[in-house]
């Protein structure tokens, strides 16, 4: 799977309010779950997540204006 597409998927769910996002049903490493999760944040797509760990906690997640301008643009 691309990298856009799990962002995506990242963004969308994060948007639906699922909290139980994992590397599982990604289909990814959680090393790479976290770090996509990290450039997510770093782009303020969405804020909220909790990437300190080795797990990633959506429970607070919410996604940004500027995440909803990117799912947009990626959906079309």
């Amino acid at each position: 799977m691309d990298v856009k597409e799990i962002i995506c998927q990242i963004l969308e769910a994060i948007n639906a309010g699922e909290k139980d996002i994992t590397a599982d049903k990604l289909e990814v490493d959680k090393t790479i779950l976290r770090d996509l999760c990290e450039w997510i944040d770093d782009n303020d797509l969405a804020v909220g997540i909790d990437f300190q760990y080795y797990e990633v906690d959506f429970s607070n997640a919410k996604v940004t204006s500027k995440g909803e301008k990117y799912l947009k643009q990626k959906s079309i």
